[in-house]
């Protein structure tokens, strides 16, 4: 047969540390006082037979050797619980419980110092590397300067620059100055007098 529902519940019951279920039914035990039972006795014989039977409530001894009192008792020293005594002992363990103090935690043990990334020099150089060729691609990006303008001649004083700019070219000697056919009219006009005079003689 298996194990009744009490058993179960019973089960791994620990006096010297209970749970706080199998506490709260014991002491509901406790409040409720000594568990009794009703009994018959008869009555005494007589010569016509057994005189009237009556009924009594006594403490009912075998309730504390089951259902978690067994463990009690044997927890402090009672083997088989058979008297008011021994059960009032039970009852005083149960008022004066302490649940035991819990274990203390262990002290945290120190963190340790993360360890320092050991260095890679390849790294370095590739990244100082990288940050070059940037930089060179950066000032490839800008625009040239624009060339700076051809320097100015520079004379090699003012006053030549003045004489250059006022030099003109002389007339040469014995030239009139005055252009056009004024020359040209002189000599046409000389000539025809001439020839009118010749031709005033020979008709005379």
């Amino acid at each position: 047969m298996g194990r009744s529902v009490e058993d179960k519940f019973w089960s791994g019951f620990n006096p010297g540390s209970m749970s706080e279920k199998h506490r709260s039914r014991l002491m509901a035990d406790v409040y409720g006082g000594i568990k009794t039972r009703q009994v018959t006795t008869r009555g005494r014989p007589t010569r016509y037979g057994y005189g009237k039977s009556f009924t009594q409530d006594v403490p009912f001894y075998d309730y504390y050797n089951g259902r978690g009192w067994d463990e009690v008792g044997k927890h402090i020293g009672i083997k088989n619980v058979n008297s008011t005594d021994e059960v009032r002992r039970l009852y005083d363990y149960m008022h004066g419980y302490k649940p035991p103090a819990p274990a203390p935690k262990p002290a945290a043990a120190p963190k340790a110092a993360a360890p320092k990334p050991a260095s890679n020099p390849y790294k370095e150089q590739s990244s100082a590397l990288l940050k070059t060729i940037d930089s060179l691609v950066q000032s490839m990006d800008k625009p040239a300067p624009e060339p700076p303008p051809p320097p100015k001649t520079i004379f090699a004083g003012s006053s030549n620059v003045s004489n250059a700019n006022n030099l003109q070219i002389a007339p040469a000697a014995g030239i009139n100055k005055r252009g056009g056919t004024n020359n040209f009219k002189r000599r046409a006009n000389s000539t025809s007098s001439s020839n009118l005079r010749t031709i005033q003689s020979v008709n005379v």
